[in-house]
């Protein structure tokens, strides 16, 4: 960005500014769930000496889930949790899992450098560490109270998402060290809050899907039904589902409210059951579980209307029709080949 600035006499000073982005490893790091990922041979690459296999991911989970934490300004951790991989030089013979031990369990503060240019990261802050604790420029520690100050690895190669530790020790060998970037999945479309469209049409039903001659929502019942149009469909980022429905939501004779009307939200119909949903694009689907979980309408569900608060099921999938970024059309077939139509709109 360049910017200019008038001063007295007509004069312009300019100020060209530059961006600073994180560090291209910025992020969290683990070691990476294949056969190699951790290896030690007479040479550079070669892991004769001792290459992981498969088996030792699940062997060795509590060191595969270890955390190597690049903080954007420049941080680093060690976020163990509260087991990783203990070996003799711990006093944990057979090696096993255990209580991570300090120095080596993220407990002190610590700092990292990455040099692009010499392609090197190195690690600063007494204990912290990349791949194993045991390993610094050299040797391999005989005890915890020999842990280093600051260790130095070779980037061997790298991507966005994988990097390639080595690092020297003695007799020439090496250690090489295979990590993998924690990318967050991205969030589904569906995340958020949704409720019924506040138009006519936003549920009806019919003979057939998108027919809705039977009965269709009119404007004037977005109002003489506000306490159903204000319940909440919510979908979590974590695959977490809930209705959300306050005080008061549409109650019908199946629940033993007649005439139909405004009431206290009854179980398991009311949002008090754990739920969870399944939003599978290809199939153009939504399905939600959990005892009483639902869209749109309590009473529909795969192949019928319930006639009775006892009969409620625990999973329900509805079609989707017609999806954007705000809004979303559902389909679900009842009994006798009619469909239940259901317009949602996101928060």
């Amino acid at each position: 960005m360049t910017l200019d600035i008038e001063i007295a006499g007509g004069g312009y000073w300019r100020f060209k500014l530059a961006k600073i982005l994180p560090p291209a490893i910025a992020g969290d790091w683990k070691l990476a769930p294949e056969a190699g990922a951790l290896g030690v041979g007479p040479s550079k690459g070669d892991t004769s000496w001792f290459a992981s296999s498969a088996a030792t991911v699940t062997e060795r989970a509590c060191l595969f889930d270890d955390i190597f934490r690049f903080g954007e300004d420049g941080s680093f951790a060690n976020v163990m949790g509260d087991q990783t991989w203990l070996e003799p030089w711990q006093g944990t013979d057979p090696e096993a899992c255990g209580t991570p031990l300090a120095p080596h369990n993220g407990a002190n503060a610590a700092t990292y450098v990455y040099d692009e240019a010499a392609a090197t990261v190195t690690v600063n802050g007494l204990g912290a560490h990349l791949g194993l604790a045991k390993v610094f420029n050299g040797g391999e520690l005989a005890s915890s109270a020999d842990a280093k100050e600051s260790i130095t690895y070779t980037i061997t190669a790298q991507t966005d998402t994988t990097m390639t530790l080595d690092i020297e020790i003695a007799g020439g060998g090496y250690w090489r060290f295979l990590l993998q970037k924690d990318v967050p999945a991205a969030a589904s479309p569906l995340a958020g809050d949704w409720k019924l469209a506040p138009e006519a049409g936003a549920l009806g039903v019919g003979p057939s899907k998108g027919d809705t001659s039977w009965f269709a929502s009119s404007a004037a019942t977005v109002t003489e039904r506000a306490c159903l149009f204000d319940d909440i469909f919510r979908f979590g980022e974590d695959g977490s589902f809930a209705n959300v429905m306050g005080d008061q939501t549409w109650l019908e004779p199946w629940q033993g409210t007649d005439p139909e009307a405004c009431g206290t939200p009854l179980a398991p119909h009311d949002g008090s059951n754990p739920a969870t949903y399944v939003y599978d694009e290809a199939a153009a689907t939504i399905a939600v579980s959990g005892l009483g979980a639902h869209l749109g309408l309590a009473k529909v569900y795969n192949g019928g209307e319930l006639s009775s608060s006892a009969d409620a099921v625990s999973d329900i999938v509805y079609t989707i029709t017609a999806m954007t970024a705000t809004t979303m059309t559902l389909d679900i077939e009842i009994a006798g080949g009619g469909y239940w139509r259901f317009k949602l709109a996101k928060e």
